[in-house]
């Protein structure tokens, strides 16, 4: 929200990039606040925005449910991926679920955008397992063609691939 970043911003949004916004539950405010400064700015929050497991769910929802409800699909969205990463080294990877289950009903299926966060993953596990459980965890919640759209689709409209 600096003054200084508003022009970076701005040209971001003319030359049609995306900003991916690597932030943390405390951010989400601000996020929101830019999205609404910049009206033609494509943004994706990147690994969920990080919730941590010290920190309340229902405060990362309530700020992840207020962007998704101020903003439209094709501006928005938000990445499934990260998260792995913030469980203790002992976790069992059941306890993703809860996040996830956050993510994909704040943000559906038409604005959730699955990413391998490789290679920092590999601190906690690796690519296969990551894919394997996002794609089980997806499968067991959404129709194929709504798998298809985390996977895929979403990907390629929010990046214009």
């Amino acid at each position: 929200l600096q003054p200084a970043l508003q022009a970076a911003l701005n040209a971001m949004a003319e030359h049609g990039l995306v900003l991916d916004a690597l932030i943390r539950p405390v951010h989400l405010p601000r996020i929101r606040v830019l999205v609404g400064q910049h009206p033609q700015l494509r943004v994706v929050i990147d690994h969920g925005a990080k919730p941590s497991p010290q920190e309340p769910v229902v405060d990362w929802e309530n700020g992840l449910r207020a962007i998704a409800q101020a903003t439209y699909a094709d501006r928005v969205a938000c990445k499934l991926s990260g998260l792995w990463t913030e469980l203790p080294a002992d976790a069992d990877s059941r306890a993703l679920t809860p996040w996830c289950d956050v993510l994909l009903s704040v943000w559906g299926p038409e604005r959730l955008i699955w990413g391998s966060d490789w290679p920092v993953l590999e601190l906690a596990a690796d690519y296969d397992r990551w894919r394997n459980w996002s794609v089980d965890f997806l499968r067991q919640r959404c129709s194929p063609a709504q798998v298809h759209c985390v996977l895929q689709r979403n990907a390629r409209a929010m990046y214009r691939l």
